[in-house]
């Protein structure tokens, strides 16, 4: 079986990929990933398969996010 990127979101905002064979091993992966760092807590129930369409809008629209504080 081959590893696939699987997308999560943060609970501040944002949103990041880690690579897996499996939903569950995505979720473990992310968690574990940013387990150390509070600021980013991850929304275990985010995680899904990731398609190239969905990372796109989600940069577009954190790239939005970002420049309208600035």
């Amino acid at each position: 079986m081959k590893n696939k990127e699987y997308l999560f979101l943060f609970k501040r905002g944002g949103f990041d990929t880690v690579w897996a064979r499996t939903l569950p091993s995505a979720r473990e992966k992310a968690i574990t990933l940013y387990k150390d760092q509070p600021n980013d807590l991850v929304l275990v129930e985010t995680v899904r398969l990731a398609s190239l369409n969905m990372i796109k809008e989600l940069e577009s629209k954190s790239f939005r996010r970002f420049n309208s504080t600035i």
